[in-house]
């Protein structure tokens, strides 16, 4: 009986592929606002150079029609001379000069909160998982909170491969 739980065990590990990744399809993006979770595969992102053509602007935006509204993701380099790579940036508030991380929610026909008006310094932060340039895709995780005057609303989510352009 031993045995044949062990060749059972054994035949289950060798037939999964390695090719198989678990998880959401690519171009996903979920978040949850205020706790309540929306998910989409109207997503896309833009990775754009400076006059350097060094890659340090990062934006992922993604479209929820169920919820009438629109996140949006910024990343920028400080430094003209590097580049935009996976890493975790801190998402900031107080409107800072140079701010590295930004996170917009966009309700339809509203105007849009953002991490910039919260009264932090840090309100949150974007984690790049994957910045795959062979496939122009990038993956990751954010969270923040967002205002619009005295209205906040938190945010949590990750994207799944979303593909880019530059």
């Amino acid at each position: 009986m031993r045995y044949l739980l062990v060749l059972l065990i054994c035949v289950g590990a060798l037939s999964c592929k390695d090719d198989e990744e678990p998880g959401l399809a690519d171009g996903t993006v979920i978040v949850k606002v205020d706790g309540q979770e929306y998910t989409t595969t109207d997503a896309s992102a833009n990775l754009d150079k400076n006059s350097s053509q060094v890659e340090t602007d990062l934006r992922i935006s993604a479209r929820y029609a169920q919820g009438g509204f629109t996140i949006s993701l910024r990343i920028a380099s400080t430094n003209p001379s590097v580049a935009v790579d996976a890493g975790s940036f801190p998402v900031q508030g107080n409107n800072p000069t140079t701010p590295t991380g930004i996170v917009f929610y966009i309700l339809d026909g509203a105007l849009p909160h953002t991490s910039l008006e919260v009264p932090q310094p840090v309100v949150g932060s974007i984690v790049i998982t994957q910045l795959d340039r062979t496939n122009k895709t990038v993956s990751g995780s954010f969270e923040s909170v967002c205002a619009q005057g005295t209205d906040q609303k938190s945010l949590q989510g990750e994207f799944v491969r979303v593909p880019y352009v530059n």
